[in-house]
This record gives structure tokens, C-alpha cells and sequence, in this order.
């Protein structure tokens, strides 16, 4: 499978908002780690696919919806949502 880097715009419970330097094909899927606390050593894997994307200046902006993740997983986009949300 192909790597692709990019960053996280927007995190909530059922998707997220990034900016990728190349657009992905319509309807792809990714998967990306996210750890439950910045200084985790163990990260979940998280499965999305790309709902709709449109060019900006530096490539392109992408609204994903995730498909599949583990307990763990979810447990870690809760915690990272909720630091964001609750400053917690």
C-alpha cells in the first residue's frame, strides 16, 4: 500500500478533516495510528474512507469517515476528541 503523510485539520467521533499533498482516489480508504495520549508508546490502527475532497493551496483538503476501528481505538479518538473539546 501506498504512505501518504499529511495533518489532521479537524478530529471528531465518527471522522476527521486533513490536508493531504496529493488527492486520493474517489471513495479511498486509509488507515492511520492515533495514540491515546501524546506520550503513548502504542498506537491504534484507525480505517477511514474519503467522503469528498477539493484543492488548496498545498494540495488538497479531505473529509473522512471511519469505517472500522478496535475498543482501543475508539477509546483513543474519544480521548484525543474530548482533550480537544474538554481541554482535558
Amino acid at each position: 500500500p501506498r504512505q501518504h503523510e499529511g495533518n489532521i485539520i479537524n478530529l471528531g467521533y465518527q471522522g476527521m478533516l486533513a490536508r493531504l499533498p496529493q488527492a486520493l482516489p474517489e471513495m479511498g480508504e486509509i488507515t492511520f495510528g492515533i495514540a491515546a495520549a501524546p506520550t503513548a508508546a502504542r498506537h491504534e490502527d484507525v480505517y477511514a474512507r474519503a467522503l469528498n475532497q477539493h484543492p488548496v493551496e498545498d494540495g488538497y483538503q479531505t473529509a473522512f469517515a471511519f469505517t472500522s476501528m478496535g475498543s482501543h481505538g475508539q477509546e483513543a479518538v474519544r480521548r484525543c476528541v474530548d482533550q480537544i473539546l474538554w481541554a482535558l
